[in-house]
């Protein structure tokens, strides 16, 4: 995990959009193909029910995918056995991986990618706009001299939840 954060910081926004691709809610397997599969190699697909059934219908067709992070807690019970060669597993469960297998903080440079936001796609395939730490530092600086009464309490939310990592 480590060595692909490194190699992040060394990607330039072509690199990431070339590795890194939206699954967004889509109407038809064609969709999803071209989203999992044009200029990208992703290894990991991070998506919810309605996606994850779609997934499957065209799991022969994803060569590079190999494992599947299932945002609801339920993993159907047929998708483990049409994607024989998937690992499919909850959210849930990487959270508590996680939990219980804690690392030593490697603290992140103002220069370093905090965010991979993107584009909606509404004029052709979405795009990822990398915000670094200090965008997010000076984003929140400025907003605070607008909006005083922002504390410690307060949380920065991005709403991006199904994306692919390779």
């Amino acid at each position: 995990m480590k060595e692909d954060l490194n190699k992040l910081r060394d990607m330039n926004k072509d690199d990431v959009n070339s590795q890194v691709n939206v699954v967004k809610s889509v109407e038809d397997e064609d969709d999803l193909f071209l989203a999992t599969n044009d200029k990208t190699e992703a290894t990991t697909v991070i998506c919810g029910k309605k996606e994850l059934r779609t997934l499957v219908n065209i799991s022969g067709q994803l060569d590079s995918v190999k494992r599947v992070i299932y945002m609801d807690d339920d993993i159907p019970s047929d998708a483990s056995y049409i994607a024989y060669d998937w690992t499919i597993t909850s959210f849930a469960k990487v959270v508590k991986l996680g939990s219980e297998n804690s690392v030593d903080a490697d603290l992140p440079l103002s220069a370093d990618v905090a965010v991979i936001m993107y584009t909606s796609g509404s004029t052709g395939l979405p795009n990822g706009v990398m915000v670094t730490h200090g965008n997010v530092l000076a984003t929140l600086s400025a907003l605070m001299t607008i909006v005083p009464d922002i504390g410690t309490k307060d949380i920065y939310i991005l709403h991006t939840y199904r994306w692919l990592i390779s």
